[in-house]
């Protein structure tokens, strides 16, 4: 049986259907010493958000914790400081999971210096329980996560052929393109591979009419190697290699 990265299921499943559009990717690993106050507990947790035109969509897991969640919240500050919570989660957990949008017109507001403090590194999680009320464990979301900065329409031309183009430039560094071509409508599935078929990211999933899109994937939080891409749509399957050489 295959051995999934665990970062990259959790990044999978936070990929929303587009056409076009832009996704960027952020990881958090909780635990207790990260809290600014001492807290005894083995308790651990893993985060992954995607910010998206909609909002920041979030998934978070924990285990271990000495009892039940009794409040869960992003807060604003830096690693190492305390800062307010500026979303509650506690709402969106099932048993020891949680997902839900963050948006701008939640009762606690996404804004644009929030989103600037996400993409600054300056946004945590931090899981309450009652044995300890100031937080059991927390996890600073990393920034440096892999990014699609955009999917794009090239032209109004339906294609003749279903095809998969070799990205360009490549080898890069960090940032490659990939333009793939639907011959008509369909859902189509753009997946990149390391060199043992282990599944890294999915980059699209969704459905697209007929014509010729351009993907630019920033890959700078992954590290140098060869990696396979392959496109799947209508019954048909398409894989190129690309060089990330940092």
């Amino acid at each position: 049986m295959k051995r999934y990265h665990f970062t990259a299921l959790i990044l999978a499943c936070l990929i929303v259907p587009i056409q076009a559009g832009a996704q960027s990717f952020f990881m958090a690993k909780l635990s207790a010493s990260q809290e600014t106050h001492v807290v005894i507990s083995d308790a651990r947790g893993t985060a992954a958000l995607a910010l998206t035109d909609a909002g920041v969509r979030f998934l978070v897991s924990v285990e271990g914790l000495s009892g039940p969640i009794a409040a869960a919240h992003f807060h604003n500050g830096a690693a190492g400081e305390d800062g307010p919570p500026v979303r509650t989660i506690t709402g969106d957990f099932t048993g020891n999971t949680a997902s839900g949008l963050w948006t701008a017109s939640d009762g606690q507001p996404l804004t644009d210096q929030l989103i600037q403090s996400l993409l600054a590194g300056d946004l945590y999680l931090n899981v309450h329980t009652a044995a300890n009320g100031a937080g059991e464990i927390r996890g600073q979301i990393n920034p440096n996560g892999v990014v699609i900065t955009a999917i794009e329409p090239m032209d109004d031309q339906v294609p003749i052929a279903f095809t998969l183009s070799e990205n360009y430039p490549n080898p890069f560094n960090p940032v490659t393109n990939i333009i793939f071509s639907l011959t008509r409508s369909a859902h189509a599935v753009l997946t990149i591979y390391n060199v043992l078929g282990q599944k890294i990211i999915t980059l699209v999933d969704g459905p697209f009419i007929a014509g010729r899109y351009q993907v630019t994937f920033d890959a700078r939080a992954l590290p140098s190697g060869v990696y396979l891409y392959q496109l799947e749509a209508d019954g048909q399957q398409r894989v190129k290699q690309m060089i990330l050489l940092k």
